[in-house]
């Protein structure tokens, strides 16, 4: 008995072996029209079989796929240049970690930026109001991350922190009660997930018309 273990193994096992060796019998052949005429049977075969998105490179990508399973060795006249057997094993490039140094990351690095372009503003009613409304964001967000309640006086300190000490808020400042944002946010989120059901029911009235039509 012969087991897969022991067979040559598949470049893209998700096409299976059969197409793996079609492939690699096409490469064999001497005439290169008759090789390139079988090769563009099989890009179609496995378009029908590919799962991925009909994109712009869709087609580049098939290309690139049986390439890979005659293992580079095909030699045909293609609509697309042959991948490099270097270029296709080449580990991704590595994505850096986050190094932003955040305390309070619940707020995000909006709110960082926002109360640094606050804080270097001149005094005036307009910096006023942008202080408030990012003091009202902030307790939204904290509110997010904590669904329990939270005073205003934190989020001022916070908020104060946050700047260096270079904003003060207004001592008669108000926010938004816990509840009231709470209530917000809970109808907020019943209303964008009732969305989609709205639009299947008008789609499923308007198929009705047509059909009473």
């Amino acid at each position: 008995m012969e087991y897969n273990t022991d067979r040559e193994k598949l470049h893209l096992p998700e096409y299976g072996r059969n197409l793996q060796n079609m492939i690699e019998k096409i490469a064999t052949i001497e005439n290169r029209e008759e090789r390139t005429r079988l090769t563009k049977d099989i890009v179609n075969i496995v378009s029908q079989m590919s799962t991925e998105d009909r994109d712009g490179n869709f087609w580049h990508r098939l290309w690139d796929q049986v390439y890979i399973m005659s293992n580079f060795s095909l030699d045909v006249d293609a609509p697309y240049p042959a991948p490099s057997q270097a270029e296709v094993s080449s580990k991704p490039r590595r994505i850096p970690y986050n190094t932003n140094n955040i305390r309070y990351r619940h707020y995000g690095n909006l709110i960082y930026s926002l109360i640094k372009k606050a804080a270097e503003m001149e005094e005036s009613p307009e910096k006023n109001n942008i202080i408030s409304l990012i003091a009202s964001q902030m307790k939204k967000l904290y509110l997010i991350w904590n669904r329990d309640t939270v005073d205003d006086d934190l989020i001022f300190k916070n908020l104060e922190e946050l700047s260096g000490g270079s904003i003060k808020v207004d001592p008669n400042l108000r926010l938004a009660s816990t509840a009231t944002i709470l209530y917000q946010e809970k109808n907020r989120t019943l209303k964008s997930s009732s969305e989609p059901q709205k639009k299947t029911k008008n789609k499923s009235k308007n198929k009705s018309k047509t059909n009473k039509k």
